[in-house]
């Protein structure tokens, strides 16, 4: 299925899901958000490792919906999209590309779907609480690198994650989140090209948003 094809389908379940959410649950607030994307090298190689990976830094920025199941109940649906940036960093020698252990740092370019379930643990001024489930990763982009682009454009990852809101007003609250994400399914798509057995993008993400 093409990228286009996987994007069209995606944007469906997701206006599918804000449609049935409508009759079932109750909007509660939309987030815009806005950070930083803590990335770690996720290559697996047969034999000796070719990347000594660095964390590097990307950016993320979004916006959700959040729904809540009844007026009393502490569990929330949380439809998402994100502007994410993936990549790696480190030393490199690939066979037949680098002559000599080279620095490298290169990014790429994607737009993340999650759909998760939010419980509550307090909900009081200040507010705490856990987020989970699946995302859809769709890369629309990537810096110049062979790694890269070897690499498929589309992926299924697990998040999870805790997060803080402090109410400024009736309609309005600080939001700072920190979310765990990982691929679950393998996003490498060259074969057994440079001795690559699996890639899987992991990151942390740091948010901080306005809840309204």
């Amino acid at each position: 299925m093409s990228r286009v094809a996987l994007f069209a389908l995606c944007i469906l379940i997701i206006l599918a899901g804000m449609v049935q959410p409508a009759s079932a649950m109750k909007y509660e607030a939309s987030v815009l958000k806005a950070g930083a994307s803590f990335l770690f090298s996720g290559y697996r190689f047969e034999g000796a490792e070719l990347i000594d990976g660095d964390t590097q830094i990307g950016s993320i920025a979004g916006v959700s919906t959040l729904w809540r199941w009844s007026r009393r109940s502490v569990w929330m649906l949380v439809l998402e999209a994100d502007y994410v940036q993936k990549g790696y960093a480190g030393k490199r020698k690939l066979p037949g590309v680098d002559p000599i252990v080279r620095n490298v740092d290169v990014l790429s370019d994607w737009i993340s779907v999650p759909i998760l379930g939010r419980v509550h643990f307090v909900e009081d001024k200040l507010t705490a609480y856990a987020v989970f489930g699946p995302s859809l990763e769709f890369q629309i982009s990537h810096d110049e690198d062979p790694l890269l682009e070897e690499g498929k454009e589309f992926t299924v990852a697990a998040n999870v994650g805790i997060g803080f809101e402090y109410e400024l007003g009736r309609h309005f609250a600080l939001q700072l989140e920190g979310r765990y994400f990982t691929d679950i399914t393998n996003s490498w798509d060259g074969g057994d090209q440079y001795t690559v057995q699996s890639q899987r993008n992991q990151a942390f993400l740091v948010t901080g948003g306005l809840r309204f």
